[in-house]
């Protein structure tokens, strides 16, 4: 049962509430876009503490900005550095930030406040593409990008400042950078570091940088914290009075309670993924046509990451249905922090998110939906804060709240560690076990990443980098796919496996969004293949090319033609990296030549059909099944490979292959001899 607005209310807590940033999107809002871009940087909160923070940079080693969000950090601190001469005599400021998008959109936007063409003045670097040039003065980049700069330059010398953006959200190469920066600044007086974030533990930050441990020399890093002040107001913090069974059907049913009894204002739900946002937005519209004379209109929306972007623009453009319609909105963990949507006044979250996690047992790395902690809560609520007073309507108790965990744990915690390793042995850090990061991962993660990382030849017996482990921390893609390109030369399949490769680094291939009679299955059905999910890639990836690339074509098919382009560009990218170490293209037209080059790099993630009916991996028996979106998915091939798990009532595979069970000791008989096993 939940506190309805007409009911008496059951005691209730009112906070104040702080937010956040997280996920991606190509949008930002602008509450001042009206005014000059002068005017506009002059009117955020950052602009009275220009001063402040100029002279802490000049004082101290390392500054740690802590900032609302939209309190300008990501867009005016590099600017500030500039106008303080910070990248004068060829030196450069970077800053990081987790994602790719959020790089390109920042960067633009600070271009067009230098009144510079983006590449010149300001530019930007992400994985598969940059635009920098010898004017660049501020770089944007990823956490990633910076990292691979520092296995090419360990002391990154033609930085003056490194602006860290976004460190609360604990990405993986965030800790490995703040980790590295350390190291660095400790060889490096000159070297100024600056970190940004919404909500994190700064004196923990500070802590980490200005203290001692063993084989440190005696030189102190000095280190002061800004605390800038952000401009939300407060929200009423609304709990279930009891345990939700079934938070989707509850968000819907609050949702057109709050449009019939609450005054004007959007709505904003909050999910765990697309598949729920969809689904939700369906019911939603159907309860939303059965009200009988509404006091006003209102249009049910979709947001998350993947959606296209004539979509994603229906739900920042608020021109399009007016003051007198009312949204409610529907999204994914996209809309938790970074991206501010207008006219937000009521917030409904559900308390759950999807992670990743890594399974020491295993060897597999998970996304799992799970509960979010607090820190999350308080994001999630502060979105209903940015206009004026607002309302969030929590669907769990108020002592679930006190359960959770204060922060989201860290990736480095619960994340495979390859990359980690391959990144830190290729920099000269031999015995990561005593390597002082932010937050230690878990020891036996560590301890399963070596073993897989020794049967993808990237580490000897020694846990010394081979010639293949200098390869794989060059390529800009999983360890275990890498190796699946380098292999291609051997089985004459290169053009293939690199498009299937691309294909895997965007997910969403499909969209629902079309209002037509077609439905994703019907259509998937015409690009399906008997051998699995990344043929099936394949086979799309090749339609479109075969139809120049076609918007239209793509539409007509329920294919996502931005999702596709980014492939295409993935793709590009890929072949001048493949190119680069001296192979040739080739081309295949036998699958099953295919299939066995994908099991070179993937044989980790094989599994065989179990008298049970589950699949269970060779090595540890760990159970799984076939995800309902595979093309697989009414089939029992007896022996597969997968790229990815996901987790729910079930461990699902997805990204599936079939393969033959002989191929495994013929690719693999250093990983599995002695654990080969039929049912």
């Amino acid at each position: 049962m939940f506190w309805k607005p007409d009911a008496d209310a059951p005691v209730l807590r009112q906070k104040d509430t702080g937010t956040n940033e997280s996920e991606t999107t190509n949008f930002i809002y602008n509450a001042h876009k009206n005014c000059s871009l002068s005017a506009q940087r002059q009117k955020l909160p950052i602009f009275n503490y220009r001063n402040n923070f100029l002279y802490s940079v000049e004082s101290s080693s390392v500054t740690v900005v802590v900032g609302e969000t939209g309190s300008g950090k990501s867009t005016q601190i590099p600017q500030y550095l500039s106008e303080a001469n910070w990248a004068s005599n060829g030196m450069m400021i970077a800053v990081t930030e987790p994602r790719r998008n959020a790089t390109i959109t920042l960067a633009s936007r600070v271009a067009d406040e230098m009144g510079c063409h983006l590449g010149s003045e300001v530019g930007y670097q992400i994985r598969f593409e940059n635009a920098v040039s010898e004017s660049t003065k501020i770089m944007y980049c990823t956490d990633g990008s910076l990292l691979r700069e520092i296995m090419a330059d360990p002391l990154l010398t033609k930085y003056a400042v490194i602006v860290v953006d976004e460190v609360h959200e604990r990405n993986i190469n965030t800790d490995l950078l703040i980790a590295l920066l350390r190291k660095i600044i400790k060889q490096r007086s000159d070297l100024k570091i600056v970190l940004t974030s919404a909500t994190t533990d700064a004196e923990k930050l500070k802590k980490f940088f200005c203290s001692r441990v063993q084989g440190d020399s005696a030189s102190k890093i000095t280190c002061s914290i800004l605390s800038v002040e952000g401009r939300n107001f407060p929200v009423q913090i609304n709990f279930a009075v009891s345990p939700v069974p079934d938070y989707l059907k509850a968000s819907i049913d609050l949702s057109i309670s709050l449009h019939e009894n609450r005054p004007q204002g959007d709505i904003l739900v909050f999910l765990t993924s697309q598949d729920e946002v969809l689904s939700a937005v369906k019911d939603c519209r159907e309860e939303v046509r059965k009200l009988v004379k509404p006091k006003q209109n209102v249009k049910v929306l979709p947001f998350y990451g993947s959606l296209p972007t004539e979509e994603q623009i229906k739900v920042f453009d608020t021109t399009q249905t007016g003051q007198k319609t009312r949204r409610i909105i529907f999204c994914t963990n996209i809309a938790e922090s970074s991206v501010t949507i207008p006219r937000i006044i009521y917030i409904i979250d559900c308390g759950f998110s999807r992670y990743k996690t890594f399974n020491a047992n295993s060897g597999l790395e998970i996304v799992i939906k799970s509960q979010i902690s607090r820190a999350s809560a308080v994001q999630r609520a502060g979105r209903a804060g940015r206009l004026g007073h607002g309302e969030a309507f929590r669907l769990y108790t108020e002592s679930s709240f006190e359960k959770m965990l204060m922060e989201t744990p860290p990736d480095i915690t619960r994340s495979n560690l390859a990359d980690v390793v391959l990144k830190l042995k290729a920099i000269g850090i031999s015995n990561i076990v005593k390597f002082n990061f932010l937050t230690p991962p878990p020891s036996k993660h560590l301890c399963k990443t070596l073993e897989v990382l020794h049967a993808l030849n990237a580490i000897d017996d020694k846990a010394d980098l081979t010639a293949i482990g200098f390869v794989l921390v060059e390529f800009p893609i999983d360890p275990m796919l890498t190796v699946c390109l380098l292999e291609s030369d051997k089985y004459g399949c290169s053009e293939e496996i690199l498009t299937i490769v691309a294909m895997l680094q965007v997910n969403n291939v499909f969209t629902k969004s079309q209002r037509s009679g077609k439905t994703v299955k019907q259509m998937k059905f015409k690009f399906a293949a008997k051998e699995g999910d990344m043929i099936t890639y394949l086979n799309i990836f090749r339609f479109f090319v075969e139809n120049n690339k076609s918007r239209s074509v793509c539409k007509e098919h329920l294919l996502n033609y931005d999702v596709l382009c980014k492939a295409d560009n993935i793709l590009k990218r890929l072949k001048s990296f493949y190119k680069r170490y001296g192979k040739e293209l080739s081309s295949t037209d036998d699958d099953a030549t295919i299939r066995k080059c994908l099991l070179s790099g993937l044989f980790v993630n094989a599994a065989y059909y179990h008298h049970t009916g589950v699949y269970k991996t060779f090595r540890d028996h760990f159970n799984l099944s076939i995800h309902p979106s595979s093309v697989l998915v009414s089939e029992r091939p007896k022996y597969v490979i997968f790229n990815e798990v996901l987790g729910s009532s079930q461990n699902y595979m997805k990204d599936i292959t079939v393969i033959e069970s002989e191929w495994l000791l013929e690719v693999a008989s250093h990983y599995y001899v002695n654990k080969f096993e039929t049912s």
